[in-house]
């Protein structure tokens, strides 16, 4: 303790600063030397004098507090004036504090010239002071004493301490430890050298967390000044940078890839042994011909290589590129390379690092999904039905031309591309008339699993009340798992053909009369007798009273006179097929004999077995007796019904004029027998191809009978039927003529093309190209060899795998697939093309397609198995598969098959649709002579000369042409090519063909009608003028007529309530009120009405507007009627559009409106206004906090005369909205509007982009 009294006095007695002691009631007890001279006074006379006796009056009360701060205990530092003993006055810095025992120390500095010198410098020390504080940097300054002078704020972060505890205080007491460091020494070299220093720092504090800084030192007048940058991100970033070099080093070497890193100098810096794998040059071939990386580059990608090199080298990273190099051996490969330039950490340029990816396979399962997805396409565009594709939200993903068609929109642009969309403007029923659930449609029943076909349903647009009548047919689409991933409905206009339908119930109703009515007997019976239809003439022909008790009767055993009459029958019917004018006798029930003339037919099933007859018994008993008189009548009548077919004609042969017809001739073909005897087929139209009818007199000509020969012919109607037609020539006294009958099979030819249609199928194949190789022991299972594939695939170095089996190495990811290949093994000795989850070393799971058999090597059993890693491949598969799938739902539902034709071998490859359209069985290939010789007439030089312009000139075609497919049957067909170019040349075409043959003949249909149509509308436009003028006329008088009685009933109601209101009793007054009203509220609606007329009317006149503006102006005319009411306005900004301004305006009023008056028991009323920009539209709305409404009865909300709330609550006329919907249907938009009871409403409308 002595030696530091005596180094204090020392210090005391030597200090430069002036050391005052006094006692704690502020009298100075000892002074230094330096204190002395400061104040001119001897140390006894100091001694004598207190505090405040050496500080001038008019300091007193300024410090005053300063100085009670001190005798109780406090620090202060500051400024005072002293007064020396001449009264001279000079300015001190004081640094006080409080010792032992109560006593005080104060340290006094003169700082007069400082102070001066600070004030003429205050200017400019007050922006130094500023531009410190606002710095990025950390700015501090240390006194000569260590003590901190100066801290700005991001020197606090710096320091993670307030600079409240820092400053005034020394530098080692903040920072223990501090003297041991290196900043420690510059910062005193700074001190005492006065020279300018800099260090790269790094501070630990003391909860060993760190931070790195620059720190740049300098000299300033008050001691040091130091600026600190903080580095610690830079720092952690570079140490990231040079793990990361390491790292990229480490997979670079172990990469599939192949990677490089150029140098600036255009050296080779590294190069990944990948390279050799990829292009076959070693990475020693490489590094002694640096130009080979550009040599192996395929000629046509050159210049797009070297331009996107220079462009890396001039302009940084840029988008990856892909190009073809030629490998040592010479094959084609694809590479996905990508570059971009590397920098240090100070910027500067290291050279090119560069990654080159394989993606051979890639781009050949992109070829084959590109054709798939091409095929596809020409698919729906080419199909007449409605087809549709949905993802599994019911989201359109495809559909056509014939969709928007189908619904009756104009075109594909004005459909809605998801499911939810139409029920708002389609209403969907079954054929009794009962509504269809939206849930129940077709996308909805799709989507949760349900697959059906040829679902009728009647639709209806809610706009224009247009109905017909649809067929659907819907699955869903799933994924190779079975998940459910969309849907595809088809739909077809089946409105005319249901028509047809009914048409036909009503034939066969008639048919059912005649049967029932005929004066012949009718019958049905099996082979075997059995009676299983008979009508009434011939029940009570044969003496029965009900078919119940003639059935009982088997005409094998009985019925017959003669036993041997039936087996005539049968043996002439079996052999003919037909029996015509076998006269028998039968038995009636009574035993008397009938003689009979019957005529019969057998129906045979699809293998040729007669499966009943079909016969007519005509009562000839009396006829035998008159058998000379009637033998010319009985002959005309037996050839009549020769094949007893549905219609029967006796024509001239000589000139072809009708001699005869009956009753089925005019039921099919629609005339009555005066219209066609005496006239020629010919003159009647009934042949729809000459062709046909040619072939049909030479057969007549050569032959003198044709049999069973398919023809289509023409109703009075025109409508075109399917006929089976069969003739023969007779001769009628002497004179020969022609007897032909004709069988309607224009049902059974519709139903034949179905079943085509339904018959699709196509086939997968799968190549085995495994990289990995592993022989194994046949009796215990263990690893023999395994090739290099094997350790880069599953990451096993060989010897941690030879000896071990597959179970120890955990190769297999599921035991069963283990089981069913030993099994497989076992068995057969060899198993091709297994597909099997297996596992690497570090667990990932794999998709492998694996082939294994038996070997023997040196005599003994082993099993030799090939693994291809297919996981990325069974993902390209899995979307594969689903194009292919919906490629195969669109052939089976719209009749187009697909094709490819190769020039080189002239083989087209086409699906099993393509083969049916053609009526072949479905095969795989044929020739292309084979394929373009179905092509007919005009339509085989057309299709020949557009393959060869594919082939040669690469131009795709698209024809519509006839074909005669291979029963000889024309078809109308559309064929469509495309060519596939390769290095200049076609290396193949391919395309699609849709069977058109019904379009075509609805062509043919429309095209009559179309010949009628101008006149319709020709008429129709007078007669819209003569409305709109009528119209016109209706506005006038509701405007002016209707109006006058109104303003007399408000006169005189004003006139009684003025002159007479005293003398009016209570009810007499109220009635006067409600007369009042009710005028005022018809004013309104008259108003409203003629309002909504015009809109309807009015033309659109579209400028740029803002709607911002539009809507300004509304809330203006609106102001007057809520002067009183307190609303919150919430109004985003509105975008510029075109429209019309005028009927914009009555929009947003009538809206508003709404709002307003919905929200007027509110408080306050919220109305919010604003818009979703979209793709193709602007969305906006108005929302409110008001009344609401049930969303049951929101279809009701823009009719006319629609209201959801009563008078007596709101105001109105109901015609508001429903001229919002016009206004905004005239611009191409929607409305619509979603609310909940007492929850407020919001209004939507829409104004298309364009």
């Amino acid at each position: 303790m002595n030696k530091g009294n005596e180094e204090f006095r020392v210090l005391f007695e030597q200090s430069t600063d002036g050391i005052f002691i006094a006692n704690k009631e502020g009298n100075y007890t000892d002074v230094n030397p330096a204190g002395c001279k400061m104040l001119g006074y001897t140390k006894d006379e100091i001694t004598k004098l207190s505090i405040s006796d050496i500080i001038t009056n008019d300091e007193l009360e300024r410090v005053a507090p300063e100085i009670e701060t001190l005798l109780k205990g406090g620090r202060i530092k500051t400024h005072w004036k002293f007064k020396r003993k001449d009264q001279s006055v000079f300015v001190g810095e004081v640094t006080g504090t409080r010792l032992s025992g109560g006593r005080l120390m104060g340290i006094l500095r003169n700082v007069t010239e400082q102070m001066l010198e600070r004030k003429l410098l205050s200017p400019n020390e007050e922006r130094y002071r500023l531009t410190l504080d606002h710095m990025l940097e950390g700015c501090q300054i240390l006194g000569f004493d260590w003590r901190y002078l100066y801290i700005n704020s991001k020197a606090e972060i710096h320091n993670r301490r307030p600079k409240e505890e820092l400053l005034g205080n020394l530098f080692m007491d903040m920072w223990p430890g501090i003297e041991e460091t290196q900043v420690y020494k510059i910062i005193k070299q700074t001190l005492e050298q006065r020279v300018s220093l800099q260090l790269t720092y790094k501070h630990v504090f003391s909860d060993g967390k760190y931070n790195w800084f620059n720190l740049s030192i300098q000299p300033v007048p008050e001691g040091v000044f130091i600026l600190s940058i903080d580095i610690t991100e830079r720092r952690k970033a570079e140490e990231a940078l040079r793990e990361s070099e390491e790292k990229y080093r480490l997979i670079s070497d172990n990469s599939e890839d192949w990677l490089y890193w150029i140098a600036p100098d255009g050296k080779l810096k590294y190069l990944s042994p990948a390279v050799e794998r990829v292009t076959g040059y070693s990475v020693q071939e490489f590094s002694t011909n640096p130009e080979l990386n550009y040599k192996i580059v395929f000629d046509a990608d050159k210049v797009k290589f070297k331009q996107h090199t220079l462009i890396v080298n001039q302009v940084g990273p840029t988008d990856q590129i892909e190009f073809r190099i030629i490998t040592k051996n010479g094959e084609t490969r694809w590479i996905n390379h990508s570059c971009s330039p590397m920098y240090s950490s100070e910027g500067e340029y290291l050279g090119r690092r560069v990654t080159n990816r394989n993606i051979t396979e890639r781009k050949k399962v992109e070829e084959e999904m590109f054709t798939s997805k091409t095929i596809l396409e020409t698919a729906l565009a080419s199909m007449t039905d409605a087809v549709v594709i949905t993802d599994a939200e019911g989201n359109f993903i495809e559909f056509n031309e014939a969709f928007a068609t189908f619904h009756r929109f104009k075109n594909k642009g004005e459909c809605a591309k998801a499911f939810t969309d139409y029920p708002g403007f389609l209403d969907a029923f079954m054929d009794n008339g009962e509504p269809i659930p939206a849930e129940q449609w077709t996308v909805p029943r799709a989507l949760r699993g349900e697959t059906e076909k040829n679902i009728e349903v009647i639709m209806r647009r809610k706009d224009t009340g247009e109905s017909w009548m649809g067929s659907y047919s819907f699955a869903p689409i799933r994924d190779r798992n079975g998940v459910i991933v969309g849907s595809v409905v088809a739909g077809r206009d089946i409105t005319e053909r249901k028509q047809a339908e009914e048409a036909l119930k009503l034939s066969e109703e008639r048919y059912r009369n005649i049967f029932e009515s005929a004066v012949i007997g009718l019958y049905r019976t099996t082979p075997e007798g059995k009676i299983l239809m008979a009508n009434s003439t011939l029940i009570k022909m044969l003496g029965f009273d009900s078919f119940e008790e003639l059935e009982q009767r088997n005409l094998e055993n009985e019925g017959f006179e003669d036993e041997g009459q039936r087996q005539i029958f049968r043996q002439s019917i079996e052999k003919d097929g037909y029996i015509i004018g076998l006269e028998a006798v039968w038995k009636t029930k009574d035993g008397h004999s009938v003689f009979v003339n019957e005529n019969a037919r057998a129906f045979y099933d699809h293998n040729g077995h007669i499966i009943y007859y079909e016969g007519s018994i005509e009562d000839i008993t009396e006829r035998k007796k008159m058998e000379r008189t009637l033998r010319e009548s009985e002959e005309k009548f037996r050839k009549a019904f020769l094949t007893n077919p549905d219609s029967i004609a006796i024509n001239s042969l000589d000139n072809g004029r009708f001699i005869s017809v009956n009753n089925g001739f005019t039921q099919i073909f629609e005339f009555t027998e005066k219209e066609v005897l005496g006239k020629t087929s010919l003159e009647l139209n009934i042949w729809h191809d000459p062709e046909d009818r040619k072939t049909y007199v030479k057969g007549i000509e050569e032959k003198g009978v044709i049999e069973n020969f398919e023809t289509k012919l023409c109703t009075k109607s025109e409508k075109i039927k399917n006929a089976l037609m069969s003739s023969t020539i007779i001769e009628l006294d002497g004179v020969s003529h022609i007897l032909s009958n004709v069988k309607d099979i224009t049902e059974r030819k519709t139903m034949e093309r179905t079943l085509r249609e339904s018959e699709e199928k196509f086939r997968k194949a799968f190549l085995i190209n495994p990289d990995s190789i592993i022989i194994s022991n046949l009796n215990n299972g263990r690893f023999i060899s395994v090739n290099h594939g094997f350790t880069e695939i599953f990451e096993f170095m060989e010897e941690e795998v030879i000896g071990k089996t597959s179970l120890e190495v955990n190769f297999w990811h599921n035991p069963e697939d283990r089981k069913t290949w030993v099994k497989g093994i076992e068995e057969k000795g060899v198993i091709d093309n297994f597909e099997a989850k297996l596992c690497t070393k570090s667990g990932k799971i794999m998709n492998t397609l694996m082939s294994s058999a038996i070997i023997e090597l040196d005599g003994v059993p082993n099993i030799l198995s090939t693994i291809k890693d297919i996981t990325e491949r069974k993902l390209v598969e899995e979307a594969l598969r689903y194009n292919e799938a919906m490629l195969n739902e669109m052939g089976r539902v719209g009749q187009i098959g697909g094709w490819e034709f190769y020039p080189l071998i002239g083989q087209v490859r086409w699906t099993e649709e393509a083969a049916r359209i053609h009526d072949l069985d479905p095969t795989p290939t044929i020739s292309l002579e084979e394929a373009i010789n179905y092509y007919y007439g005009e339509s085989f030089p057309r299709i020949k000369q557009a393959v060869h312009e594919a082939i040669v000139l690469a131009k795709p075609f698209d024809l519509e042409s006839e074909i005669l497919s291979a029963k000889g049957i024309r078809k109308w067909v559309r064929t469509i090519g495309y060519p596939v170019v390769e290095e200049g040349k076609v290396v193949k075409v391919h395309g699609s063909t849709q069977d058109i043959t019904q379009r075509k003949q609805a062509e043919e249909e429309i095209r009559k009608l179309n010949e009628t149509l101008e006149q319709k509308v020709v008429d129709r436009t007078a007669q819209l003028k003569e409305a709109n003028q009528e119209l016109e006329a209706f506005s006038y008088s509701v405007s002016h007529d209707l109006r006058a009685p109104l303003r007399h009933i408000n006169g005189f109601v004003e006139l009684l309530t003025t002159k007479y209101h005293d003398l009016l009793p209570e009810n007499g007054r109220h009635y006067l009120d409600v007369i009042t009203n009710s005028s005022r509220q018809m004013g309104t609606l008259i108003d409203d009405l003629l309002q909504f007329s015009r809109t309807g009317r009015q033309e659109m006149q579209q400028t740029d507007l803002d709607m911002n503006v539009v809507l300004q102006e509304v809330i203006k005319l609106l102001a007057p009627d809520i002067e009183d009411r307190k609303i919150k306005w919430e109004i985003a900004k509105l975008p510029l559009l075109m429209g019309d301004h005028p009927l914009l305006r009555v929009v947003w009023y009538n809206l508003l409106s709404n709002a307003l008056k919905f929200t007027k028991a509110k408080d306050p009323a919220i109305v919010q206004i604003g818009f979703l920009p979209e793709e193709k539209e602007y969305v906006f709305f108005v929302r409110d906090n008001g009344a609401g409404f049930d969303m049951r009865y929101a279809h009701k909300l823009f009719g006319v005369f629609q209201r959801l709330h009563s008078k007596d609550e709101f105001e109105g006329t109901g015609i508001g909205l429903a001229n919002v919907r016009r206004i905004i249907l005239k611009h191409g938009g929607r409305t619509w509007a979603e609310s909940q009871p007492d929850q407020g409403a919001t209004f939507y409308f829409t104004i298309p982009v364009n």
